[in-house]
């Protein structure tokens, strides 16, 4: 069993990946968080951000927050169902089990958790997204 104070690093680490900026790649959550790595792979965008207000301080102020990951579930979902006509996601007959499923592969699991393992499965079987070029 976990300490403590292991659980709470591990969520302070989680929290910290959940504060980074999409654009920033300093921490890689590839791994750590298999919807944002399957959102990042699919362009979805995984966090909202609205500006400009008006700070205090009179500056600028934009704020910047995660989308829910229900959210971002069903846009993986709907860009996995664009790219593969085969997969889907249904109720697996249990209480918040889903199966998500695609020729000859299959993953029960949470709602958010089957279409992760769908998204990631999918993105493996496709070449990755061209790179914007930087300036």
């Amino acid at each position: 069993m976990k300490s403590a104070g292991s659980l709470r690093e591990k969520a302070i680490e989680l929290h910290m990946a959940l504060e980074q900026s999409p654009a920033d790649s300093s921490f890689d959550l590839i791994g750590t968080i298999p919807l944002i790595a399957a959102a990042r792979r699919f362009g979805i965008p995984t966090h909202v951000s609205e500006g400009p207000g008006q700070g205090s301080s009179g500056r600028q102020v934009w704020t910047c927050w995660p989308r829910s990951r229900m959210e971002i579930a069903h846009d993986a979902l709907a860009q996995v169902i664009h790219c593969d006509c085969e997969a889907g996601v249904t109720s697996a007959g249990r209480a918040n089990v889903w199966r998500a499923f695609t020729s000859g592969w299959s993953y029960e699991g949470d709602f958010v958790d089957a279409v992760a393992a769908l998204a990631l499965h999918v993105a493996e079987l496709r070449p990755p997204p061209p790179r914007a070029a930087e300036p």
